[in-house]
């Protein structure tokens, strides 16, 4: 009987300290919230039961006495600052029974837009930023071929996700981290900081990938040379290796599909042209020559450049050789060279070798990819990047912010934003969906919808 008493008492006890330590009784009724905000925060402040209300505002007393207290938090436009805030409980006989902290910050700092371009890190192309702001993002609503796509960070890389017609984030649309879109596209770009502040719109033109001509190159060669493009995914190019315009609908151009061997002696006048996104032609031009010689003992070498290298790949150097990678030969023959593909790279490497007491040059270039099947797309060379501010029409400048209407829309291509421009109240909006509290640009649906809004001013909505 006593072991049974034991654990009832147990028991009992276990539930009232549980109970007690989940729901304490709170006395300080608050709407008060931590975090960073871009807007001045007022803020209310009451007791539920009789007793003393103390609030210091960075460690000095603001307020004392019954409540209920409104303290208000603020900076001028262009500033920011932090505040500490200490709500403090004392019961009637002056025990002080509560006491909660939070900190606000206040951030009316407009986050510039940084430049952007493009350059070769020798990983592949990356998106290089300019420094900004702090603790900002560079967000855009991109024109891609196969739909809208919101970037919520470009520094973090073109992974995003695309909006239905109700305008929410549509799941599975991504494009892979690390890789680039598959064709150029026009977007949509800002920057917006912690607190929900953004810069001024860009429409930015990204002109990506850059077509490059890896091989041949200007020279002199022994051997004939194998053409091999970068950037040629999703084009329709042409080349001719006479000088005639490849483009020509009743010349010689022949469409590219791979490594291709240019079988010609002399000099040897290369052009390669494509369309660019807008149907415009372009071209690139080499110049070569080619004595046509021949070594047996070179046709390794010659039957590794016909196919992509996805696999480790031995040559063997004849001894009467030098070889170099690139550059002017000074390893001596006698052993072997290994192509090695880099994991998830696609590259071009090419394998000089000249005859001992000689002079002319063999050029093997081969094309190593040692990227999976269902890999993101990688990319040699450069590109380029156009980009111009973006107002509203009736907007001349970002200091005419306070005529500007409550709402506008901004576009640059099928990509369109809504701008809630104004520094005062806070807007709602719902595309027929759940409302949502707003504040920097709204992406639009590619289909368009209706956008339903409301303003909440201290005053009250409008």
């Amino acid at each position: 009987m006593g072991s049974k008493n034991k654990v009832v008492v147990c028991f009992f006890f276990l539930l009232t300290f549980t109970a007690l330590g989940v729901f304490p009784q709170q006395f300080i009724l608050t709407d008060a919230v931590e975090g960073i905000f871009s807007r001045d925060q007022k803020l209310t402040f009451s007791l539920s039961s009789p007793g003393t209300l103390r609030l210091l505002i960075d460690d000095r007393e603001f307020y004392r006495g019954p409540g209920p207290a409104y303290p208000e938090f603020g900076v001028s436009r262009g500033e920011e600052k932090g505040f500490s805030l200490r709500a403090e409980y004392y019961s009637p006989a002056d025990i002080l029974v509560e006491s909660r902290f939070w900190r606000i910050y206040i951030d009316k700092i407009t986050p510039p837009l940084p430049d952007m371009e493009f350059r070769n890190t020798g990983e592949g192309i990356r998106l290089h930023i300019t420094e900004g702001k702090e603790n900002s993002m560079i967000r855009a609503l991109a024109d891609l071929e196969g739909g809208l796509a919101f970037f919520p960070d470009l520094a973090a890389g073109f992974t995003g996700t695309g909006f239905d017609s109700a305008g929410f984030a549509e799941a599975g649309f991504t494009v892979a981290p690390n890789a680039l879109p598959a064709d150029s596209f026009q977007a949509l770009v800002w920057a917006e900081d912690l607190a929900g502040n953004f810069s001024e719109l860009r429409s930015q033109f990204f002109e990506i990938p850059p077509l490059s001509i890896e091989n041949p190159i200007p020279g002199q060669w022994l051997n004939h040379q194998t053409l091999i493009i970068s950037g040629a995914e999703g084009k329709n190019i042409f080349w001719t290796a006479d000088g005639s315009d490849p483009l020509d609908p009743g010349g010689t151009g022949r469409l590219y599909q791979g490594p291709q061997r240019i079988d010609r002696d002399g000099t040897v006048t290369l052009r390669v042209a494509w369309r660019d996104t807008f149907r415009r032609p372009r071209q690139e031009m080499v110049v070569y020559s080619v004595q046509g010689a021949s070594d047996a003992a070179l046709d390794a070498f010659r039957r590794a450049e016909e196919e992509e290298i996805r696999y480790p790949v031995s040559l063997a150097v004849p001894e009467r050789y030098f070889w170099s990678i690139g550059g002017r030969p000074h390893h001596e023959g006698g052993g072997n060279i290994s192509l090695r593909p880099f994991e998830l790279y696609k590259r071009t490497t090419a394998v000089h070798l000249s005859a001992a007491g000689t002079a002319g040059l063999y050029r093997f270039v081969y094309l190593l990819d040692g990227r999976p099947d269902e890999a993101g797309r990688e990319f040699s060379g450069l590109s380029s990047l156009q980009a111009s501010p973006m107002y509203p029409e009736n907007l001349r400048s970002p200091e005419d912010a306070d005529a500007r209407p409550p709402l506008e829309l901004v576009s640059a291509g099928r990509s369109r934003v809504v701008l809630w421009s104004h520094t005062q109240g806070v807007i709602f909006y719902s595309w027929g969906g759940p409302w949502r509290e707003g504040g920097t640009p709204l992406p639009v649906p590619l289909e368009g919808g209706t956008l339903h809004w409301f303003i909440e001013y201290e005053e009250g909505l409008t």
